[in-house]
């Protein structure tokens, strides 16, 4: 078709004009078809007039009146037939004229051969009814975008949680959203057409909106965080934003829209007096509070007594550790800060300054608290130091004094004994003289007495000797089962008094001698012995040996005594092994002794290698026990000396 147009030289153009022109034309077709219709009704008319005419009063009619009148119907049939012809021929000629020279290319052809050309008329046509097809199409589909465009502001506007109203250019509300209703209480039919001022604003904020209106009138956008009015009169804390709408016209009017930060507001007040109570107990107390960067930049000081500071605050701010501390402490402090930063534990320093009060220790902990910062406590410990090395001091004397005691009695356990030995010698030897009953009786008194007295001794010579590291343990080789019924064996009558049953088990000992301190071993059986008779009223006390190993030539061995007695507290179990510490300390107590018998057993154990254990329940009884290892006598005729200076060092 495009190749026709060209040679034809005819351009088809549909312009705007063109669809204004092709609807006039329609209207100018429309006229001769009317006039066709009139010609028809006017005809139709006529004959019926004919038809009155012709009929003589008595409603006959003639047969030359009747020749007259088909006559004359045919002669009007056909010229009505003629007219409609011409009109329908008129019309079709003047479409294809006007079509071709005012819709196609809104000006006349430059050649008339168009109006011979059916074909190019009908391509012309389609090619404006595509045009018109899809300019109706992009505006239906702009319409489409419109609407859901709209839908989705609207939906915004109504479900928003923020409260927005629209006013027009007189700050008059002319629609909000629900979310006005919830903030502020008010429903749409009572804010209609009234001033914003005079809904939501109060007095005092008056100026501050008017300002607002102005700044809206010159077409500027406001955000401010302010407070409005409640229907019911309280303040509604919001972040409020206004926005002109502005059209071609100018400004029309504009919307508002209101965001709820009370909860947020009251958050921030909460945390501003809490900072305040911070802050007040900061400066309240002693310490002074140093704030650093990660350089070790001095950012702000609180709290404390200025005299504890260099140099005074105002010079202080601003400056590096190294620009104000001396030399070695700014370089243990910078070492502190960075360790603080890096591992993010706390760290613990303390150095002596020269301040402008004088000479003072200090004890500075620093904690970094995010990326970039620490804070550092200072604490002024002049005092505090003076007083531990006064207690350092005083003990260092107590102890002293303590180690003399000890060494004065440890040295004195030759002279206490022997006189001792010897009075119960001669009590032994007056014993076998010619004496009365009430002499025997007294004698015997003397002697139980005198054996007692010797034990007491005994026993704190003992833990003197071993609190001065005097204690020595001989290593010799010895029977094992003969040294424990050596131990066990004397406390028979004793248990037989108290109506106590005895009992003794071995199992396993080894056969051949093995080394070791036997009388110290009979000395750690028999008070774990005693003491278990001494407690125990009725029952059993029983006595376990048993070997639980053997390596090469070791032997472990364990020693098991149980009682049924008064057992002992939880309390008690904790402090029963130290020195001079009783299980009845009562003033009126039922059972006599140093409460040494434990403590020395237990130093004894240790020496020897093993370790004492005690489980007792109260009312139930107590079980000790304890394990060591022996060596069989390979050397019997060599026996050494186990000080305990080697324990100590092993």
């Amino acid at each position: 078709m495009m190749d026709r147009m060209m040679k034809s030289n005819t351009t088809y153009k549909m312009t705007e004009k063109g669809f204004a022109d092709m609807h006039r034309y329609r209207q100018r077709f429309h006229l001769p078809l009317l006039i066709m219709g009139l010609v028809i009704l006017v005809s139709w008319l006529f004959k019926n007039w004919m038809f009155t005419n012709v009929f003589d009063a008595h409603g006959m009619m003639s047969v030359e009146s009747g020749r007259q009148l088909i006559g004359r119907l045919h002669l009007i049939d056909a010229v009505a037939t003629l007219l409609v012809l011409a009109v329908l021929f008129l019309g079709v000629r003047y479409d294809f004229f006007y079509w071709n020279n005012h819709l196609l290319n809104g000006e006349p052809c430059e050649t008339m051969s168009a109006l011979d050309d059916d074909n190019h008329d009908r391509e012309a046509l389609l090619e404006a009814n595509r045009k018109l097809e899809e300019s109706l199409s992009h505006r239906l589909e702009v319409e489409a975008a419109l609407r859901q465009q709209k839908h989705y502001l609207e939906a915004l506007f109504k479900n928003s949680s923020d409260a927005i109203i629209l006013f027009d250019k007189r700050h008059r509300i002319v629609e909000a959203n629900e979310g006005f209703t919830r903030l502020f209480g008010y429903s749409l039919r009572e804010v209609m057409g009234k001033d914003i001022n005079d809904v939501l604003v109060d007095q005092s904020k008056l100026p501050e909106s008017q300002g607002f209106y102005n700044d809206f009138l010159n077409g500027k956008e406001n955000v401010v965080e302010t407070y409005r009015i409640h229907k019911d009169g309280s303040r509604v804390e919001v972040l409020t934003r206004g926005v002109p709408i502005v059209t071609e016209a100018g400004i029309v009017g504009g919307y508002a829209t209101y965001h709820d930060i009370g909860n947020r507001k009251r958050t921030e007040q909460q945390l501003a007096e809490s900072e305040q109570v911070k802050r007040s107990i900061i400066e309240s107390l002693p310490d002074l509070l140093l704030r650093f960067d990660k350089d070790g930049t001095y950012l702000e000081i609180m709290g404390g007594n200025e005299e504890n500071l260099l140099v005074k605050e105002d010079e202080l701010i601003g400056k590096k550790m190294e620009e104000v501390l001396p030399v070695e402490i700014a370089h243990k402090s910078q070492k502190a800060l960075e360790k603080a930063f890096s591992t993010g534990e706390m760290q613990l320093l303390e150095y002596e300054l020269e301040t402008l009060a004088g000479k003072r220790q200090f004890e500075a902990r620093l904690k970094a608290y995010n990326e970039h910062e620490a804070v550092s406590m200072v604490r002024e410990i002049t005092d505090r130091v003076r007083m531990m090395r006064e207690l350092v001091e005083a003990k260092e004397q107590a102890e002293t004094a303590n180690v003399a005691k000890t060494q004065f009695l440890a040295n004195m356990s030759h002279e206490i004994r022997t006189p001792m030995n010897g009075l119960i010698g001669f009590l032994q030897l007056l014993e076998m003289t010619q004496m009365d009953e009430d002499q025997r009786e007294y004698l015997h008194f003397m002697s139980t007495a005198s054996e007692t007295l010797l034990n007491v001794i005994n026993d704190i010579l003992d833990i003197s000797k071993i609190e001065a590291g005097r204690m020595e343990l001989i290593n010799a080789a010895f029977c094992l089962p003969v040294a424990v019924e050596a131990a066990v064996l004397p406390f028979s009558a004793y248990a037989q008094n108290k109506e106590l049953q005895l009992t003794l088990d071995m199992h396993g000992l080894p056969k051949e001698k093995v080394m070791g301190d036997a009388l110290r071993l009979r000395q750690v059986i028999t008070n774990l012995v005693s003491n278990a008779i001494k407690f125990t009223n009725e029952g059993v006390v029983t006595v376990n040996v048993t070997a639980i190993g053997k390596n090469d030539n070791q032997y472990t061995v364990l020693f098991e005594v149980q009682d049924t007695g008064i057992g002992m507290s939880e309390s008690m179990l904790e402090m029963i092994a130290q020195p001079f510490v009783q299980g009845d300390s009562s003033s009126r107590k039922r059972y006599s002794g140093t409460g040494l018998g434990l403590a020395i057993s237990k130093k004894f154990v240790e020496m020897m290698g093993g370790n004492l254990f005690i489980d007792s329940r109260e009312n139930v009884g107590t079980k000790v026990c304890f394990q060591v290892d022996f060596q069989t006598d390979r050397y019997p005729d060599q026996p050494k000396i186990r000080h305990q200076d080697d324990l100590n060092a092993g």
